[in-house]
């Protein structure tokens, strides 16, 4: 969710572009270089709802998939499943946000402005130490 390939993915430009699976998985190779990571399995149709979700989440929200990786993580994605996987992908996402207790509206130019203050004081301590 951390790939340049994610980042593209969240840009509309993205949808009027003709990029076979393999070259994601070869761009990603070429960003990361090859991995065995991870032992876990998840079924196909696992990976297609939960790939599919974040896709959803990301284009119709205008939220950046690593931000949603941040509030829901695939393991836990996965344990809502098999409750989730019927409903409409906008009920799911709704639901999901509602039981994490965060909201899915854009944040007021305020809450913009408190979030780029804390995060100014917090680099500036950085700086300092």
């Amino acid at each position: 969710m951390n790939s340049d390939v994610a980042a593209h993915l969240d840009t509309s430009t993205f949808a009027n572009e003709a990029t076979a699976p393999d070259e994601a998985f070869d761009l990603i190779d070429k960003q990361y270089g090859p991995s065995t990571y991870g032992s876990e399995r998840y079924s196909a149709d696992e990976l297609y709802w939960m790939g599919y979700l974040y896709r959803y989440w990301a284009y119709v929200y205008g939220t950046r998939s690593s931000n949603i990786y941040k509030k829901i993580g695939a393991r836990d994605l996965r344990t809502l499943y098999p409750a989730y996987h019927t409903l409409d992908p906008a009920q799911a996402i709704e639901r999901i946000a509602e039981a994490r207790g965060f909201s899915l509206a854009p944040l007021t130019l305020d809450e913009q402005v408190e979030l780029l203050r804390r995060i100014r004081a917090k680099h500036a301590k950085r700086r300092i130490a």
